[in-house]
């Protein structure tokens, strides 16, 4: 599972321009949004070797992209409802729960990814891509 600290993502947006949106939310609602997209983010890629590593202790140390592309999707949920109705429904999204998380397969969450996660994760996974018949797509970053 996806896991973020509070320092990361304090400091993320202490660095980030255009962060009026993160800092204007509730903690409540901030919270809720990390969840999202954390549950968002894990269900649309299967991610590779170079998305993690295992420390001493067997922990999953994410990489910093990884842990960006987690804000970044949470931006995004603050500015849509992706539980607005029918969109959900032709979203493809099968069940709900309270912002607390979603339960679809792959072809069907990727719309549910902002762009912005997509190119930051990049070759670090590969993301299904609906449009394509189901085939992966994988961005690889610039040298």
């Amino acid at each position: 599972m996806l896991e973020i600290d509070q320092a990361f993502i304090t400091n993320y947006f202490a660095n980030r321009l255009y962060s009026d949106i993160w800092n204007n939310t509730s903690a409540s609602d901030q919270t809720k949004a990390i969840d999202w997209a954390k549950t968002i983010i894990e269900g649309a890629f299967d991610f590779n070797d170079t998305a993690c590593k295992i420390d001493n202790n067997g922990g999953i140390i994410w990489n910093n992209r990884v842990l960006a592309a987690i804000c970044e999707e949470a931006v995004w949920l603050l500015r849509q409802d992706p539980t607005e109705y029918p969109e959900l429904l032709t979203l493809g999204l099968s069940e709900a729960d309270a912002g607390a998380s979603i339960k679809t397969d792959k072809t069907m969450i990727i719309p549910l990814v902002c762009n912005a996660a997509i190119r930051i994760i990049g070759n670090m996974a590969t993301i299904v891509d609906p449009e394509a018949g189901g085939g992966t797509i994988c961005s690889t970053m610039l040298s």
